[in-house]
């Protein structure tokens, strides 16, 4: 029983370190047991501090079927402002969350499957005060990759 505290523990270490230097973009196999934490971390290595409590829209979390298989993927959200926010996105597992990867959109997304029958998330990015453009993105299996509109 000893031993497999001592792995599980090697495997906290792995996923925190992962997440406050490099926050992959693309999926992992070791499990993640705190998403909001490694989430805020993430938000750190980019932004230099923690989430503002006092800035309820720097830090969410959410429940989203994103792949329409009809179980929600937690999404823990991180940003600044309103603009397209980094998603962080994570399947529950029996212990923890398989951490799926990430992509950048405005959080009222949406997910609809395409022509193909592929789930496709999409969202009107802001350019200018008159002009938008509409991305997507969809899952091809170790990352969220920019779908053709």
């Amino acid at each position: 029983m000893r031993r497999g505290i001592t792995v599980l523990l090697l495997l906290v270490a792995a996923t925190d370190s992962l997440a406050s230097t490099e926050c992959p973009r693309h999926a992992l196999e070791v499990p993640v047991l705190d998403p909001g934490g490694w989430a805020d971390r993430c938000f750190t290595a980019v932004n230099g501090r923690r989430p503002d409590p006092e800035r309820p829209v720097e830090s969410d979390s959410a429940l989203k079927d994103l792949d329409l298989d009809g179980v929600a993927e937690r999404l823990e959200i991180r940003g600044v402002g309103n603009a397209a926010k980094s998603i962080y996105v994570f399947e529950p597992l029996e212990q923890g969350f398989r951490y799926l990867g990430a992509f950048n959109a405005h959080p009222t997304f949406d997910v609809a499957r395409n022509a193909s029958g592929v789930p496709v998330i999409s969202y009107s990015h802001r350019l200018g005060s008159e002009e938008h453009v509409l991305v997507r993105y969809r899952c091809d299996g170790t990352r969220f990759v920019r779908a053709e509109s």
